[in-house]
C-alpha cells in the first residue's frame, strides 16, 4: 500500500483535496501497513516470480527469470520492486481518475490493513477478473 499511495501522490497529489492527501500521506494510515509489508513480501516474492514465468518470451527465459528472482536475496529485491510497482502504478493511473481513485483510497483508510487484500480478492472473484492487468495493455 505505501507504494501505491507513492504512486497516487505523484501522479494525483495535486488535483486531489489537500486534505485526502494530508491524510493518505499521514503515519497513521501508512503505519497500519509497514508491519504487514515484511510479512507479505514472502508471499508477494513468489507471485512476483511466477508472474515472471508466465509473461518471459522465448524457450527457457521464464524459468530463468524465475530462478532469478527466487535467487535473489529479500532485503536486496524488495526495494526494487516497490519502486517499480510505485513507478508502474503511477504510469497506469489515468489522470481522469484521480478523483474516484482518491475517494476509493478515502473509504478504505478505515478498514483494518489485513481487510483490503482480502476486499481486493472478493471483488475479483464477484467481478469474474481472473487476470488483473499489472501493467497497461499487459506491457511494462
Amino acid at each position: 500500500m505505501p507504494s501505491l499511495v507513492a504512486a497516487f501522490d505523484t501522479k494525483c497529489g495535486k488535483s486531489v483535496p489537500a486534505a485526502s492527501m494530508t491524510m493518505l500521506r499521514s503515519t497513521q494510515f501508512l503505519g497500519k501497513y509497514t508491519p504487514l509489508q515484511a510479512k507479505s513480501w514472502p508471499g508477494a516474492k513468489r507471485v512476483l516470480a511466477k508472474y515472471a514465468q508466465s509473461k518471459a518470451s522465448g524457450a527457457g527465459s521464464g524459468n530463468d527469470i524465475g530462478a532469478l528472482i527466487n535467487s535473489m536475496p529479500a532485503e536486496t529485491m524488495r526495494p526494487f520492486v516497490d519502486a517499480m510497482v510505485q513507478q508502474e502504478a503511477a504510469k497506469a493511473i489515468p489522470a481522469k481518475e484521480c478523483g474516484n481513485i482518491g475517494r476509493a483510497i478515502t473509504l478504505l483508510a478505515p478498514l483494518p490493513a489485513e481487510n483490503i487484500g482480502g476486499l481486493a480478492s472478493f471483488l475479483f472473484s464477484m467481478t469474474n477478473v481472473k487476470n488483473p492487468a499489472i501493467c497497461r495493455n499487459g506491457k511494462s
